[in-house]
Formats: C-alpha cells, structure tokens, sequence
C-alpha cells in the first residue's frame, strides 16, 4: 500500500506516492522505492493509451461484463418472483383445502407468471 505524500527533499518540494510501512511502524518491511507523482502519473496514461489503442480486446470484454450484469439483474427478478410465486401457491392450496376464498391469491399468481415470461421473453431478447 502506498501513500501520498507532500515532499520536501532538501529544499525540493515535490509529491511522491511512498510505502505506507516506511511512514508507519506496521511491522513489515518495505523495500519499495519512492515513486515521483508524475513518473506515476506518464505511466498511467501510457498504459491506459496501449489499452484504448486495442479495442477489440477491451470492449469485448467490456460487453461481456456488461451482459453478465444485466443477466445478473434479471436472474434476481426472475428469482424473486418463482419466490413469491412459491409462497402463494402454497397459501392458495391452504385455503382451498379450508374452503376459503381464494380469488386474489389466484389473481396475484396469475399476474406473477405473466411477469415472469415477460421477464424471460425480455432476458432472451437481451441476450440475441
């Protein structure tokens, strides 16, 4: 782990990013040079420009991640949902078993499994 630090290198003021182990006693040595900011910061920007100058490899990945996401959200509705789905069902079955009206509890099932093929008409949507 490194640290930011203001320095003042023989009348020299300059920022340097160094070693938190050689700011504070934490028990482990750190044999890590003192890095100049703005070496850091040319490296950087010269790692980030070979990355952008192949865009065939980062946004590839880039859309992988972003499909694995939404697919991601979308599985935790559909989860959500087969749940709820689970739960009513059940209370539906105890309450025709006692014969007890059971109309809105056949309503909301109804309204769950319209939701959960939309919701899986819309994840094979997204995934062509």
């Amino acid at each position: 782990m490194f640290r930011r630090i203001h320095w003042n290198n023989r009348d020299c003021k300059s920022i340097v990013w160094r070693c938190i182990s050689r700011l504070e006693p934490t028990g482990q040595e750190c044999h890590a040079r003192t890095v100049n900011e703005t070496v850091l910061e040319n490296v950087v920007v010269q790692a980030i420009n070979t990355l952008l100058g192949d865009t065939s490899t980062y946004q590839a990945q880039l859309q992988q991640n972003i499909a694995k996401v939404i697919r991601s959200a979308q599985q935790k509705t559909a989860d959500g949902i087969d749940e709820r789905l689970q739960e009513l069902q059940k209370e539906l079955l105890k309450k025709a078993n006692n014969k007890e009206a059971y109309d809105e509890i056949a309503d909301e099932i109804f309204k769950l499994r319209e939701q959960r093929e939309k919701c899986t008409v819309d994840t094979a949507t997204r995934d062509a």
